[in-house]
């Protein structure tokens, strides 16, 4: 092997080495690590994924997974970043615990359902899903909309 082959080999090398180094671009939300991840909102230590969300915003790097402990909280998060490049916002099933993108999920709001900073926001998969918690839960039925325009109001 030539000196300039030899060469050649090494930078090719080392390039797919450090590219197989760099960190992943998150295309959905992260497994969350129960009392391990933090709330970008409130700081807590998620520890109950049924109220969970997360969004996915535009960074320097790329795309970056920023958790919340609460819907509420992510609300509040939006509400004080509105400069933030949304790409993707989800939220965790309340039953099925399973992420959700938030604008195909139906809301119970005002619910009793103890959320972790007492929004008693809670998502579902769907409208039928909410209504058959709702006999539990109290609150009402809104759309992902009408939950964000409800929390921009405030």
């Amino acid at each position: 092997m030539s000196r300039n082959q030899l060469m050649t080999w090494l930078l090719v090398t080392g390039f797919v080495v450090l590219n197989g180094c760099a960190p992943a671009i998150p295309v959905g939300p992260p497994e969350l690590r129960l009392g391990r991840d933090e709330c970008a909102e409130c700081k807590m230590s998620i520890v109950d994924q049924r109220c969970a969300g997360c969004l996915l915003v535009g960074s320097p790097d790329g795309v970056e997974a920023v958790v919340f402990d609460d819907i509420g909280c992510m609300l509040d998060y939006m509400k004080a970043n509105t400069t933030l490049k949304v790409t993707s916002q989800f939220v965790r099933d309340y039953q099925g615990k399973a992420w959700l993108p938030a604008e195909s999920a139906s809301f119970l709001v005002k619910s009793s359902a103890h959320t972790a900073m007492g929004s008693g926001i809670i998502a579902f998969l769907d409208e039928s899903h909410a209504r058959v918690s709702m006999s539990d839960l109290r609150g009402s039925i809104a759309s992902w909309g009408a939950v964000v325009a409800s929390k921009s109001s405030d």
